[in-house]
């Protein structure tokens, strides 16, 4: 079963002229923290996605979906905010992140680069953290989170966090959007790769639209825990309940 689902994807892209892939969370090696550990954790997995060494799966399913996808034109919506896509031999200018970027920081006012203040923080709070002194490590953040411009308070820029400031994404989403809009009436492939109910308006519900308004478009979803395809495109679409990311790894 796999190997020909493999066989179709495969198809599917040789005969695009374009195509638009939408990555969710199952592509993505962020996992939710709550609690009073959750600031903490969001400067931990920052480092991480820019520490993850080029030999991991992870890493190597972006390499092999850039392969797949090669010189057709297309484009990325990613509600991935671990910052990893933008490491890869993906072409930044096709891809747009709506739910943030651990790469950013936020004041309310300002944008501005994490590394700096990331590793900052996580050098003032190592013995802390090592120690689990949890009201350290908030004096810690709170002290040496602040933004170079302003000096008020930081904290990561991604969509969970109170006042999310979506003009760090908006260029590149009106960029997405004048793509789209030159797809009508052209074979396009839609993939999906590990797009869940995450933020369903984002990928799932518009590209299921654009695949029923777009006869000549192919819907392909790869997803571990809701690879369902509606009835209405089942004709021209194809679904596979699996790791997208053991999926490309194995093309």
């Amino acid at each position: 079963m796999e190997k020909m689902k493999k066989e179709e994807l495969l198809s599917a892209v040789k005969d695009a002229q374009m195509i638009l892939v939408g990555i969710g969370r199952e592509f993505s090696m962020v996992q939710k923290a709550s609690g009073e550990k959750k600031e903490l954790a969001l400067y931990q997995e920052s480092l991480a996605a820019e520490s993850l060494p080029p030999e991991d799966g992870l890493f190597q399913a972006y390499e092999k979906l850039a392969k797949l996808l090669g010189h057709k034109p297309y484009f990325i919506v990613t509600l991935n905010a671990d910052g990893l896509i933008w490491r890869t031999s993906l072409d930044s200018s096709c891809i747009v992140a709506p739910c943030g970027d651990l790469r950013k920081m936020q004041c309310g006012e300002h944008i501005v680069e994490a590394a700096p203040i990331r590793d900052q923080v996580l050098e003032a709070v190592r013995e802390s953290a090592e120690a689990g002194q949890e009201a350290q490590i908030r004096e810690q953040i709170e002290k040496l989170a602040r933004c170079p411009i302003c000096g008020k308070p930081l904290v990561f820029h991604t969509v969970e966090q109170r006042g999310y400031m979506e003009e760090g994404y908006l260029p590149q989403w009106e960029k997405y959007r004048k793509w789209l809009q030159a797809t009508l009436n052209r074979k396009l492939c839609i993939l999906e790769l590990g797009v869940g109910f995450e933020y369903p308006q984002v990928i799932r519900w518009p590209f299921e639209k654009t695949a029923f308004y777009n006869k000549k478009a192919a819907l392909i979803r790869i997803c571990a825990r809701f690879p369902q395809i509606p009835e209405e495109l089942s004709e021209r679409s194809f679904s596979l309940g699996t790791s997208p990311v053991s999926f490309l790894n194995k093309l």
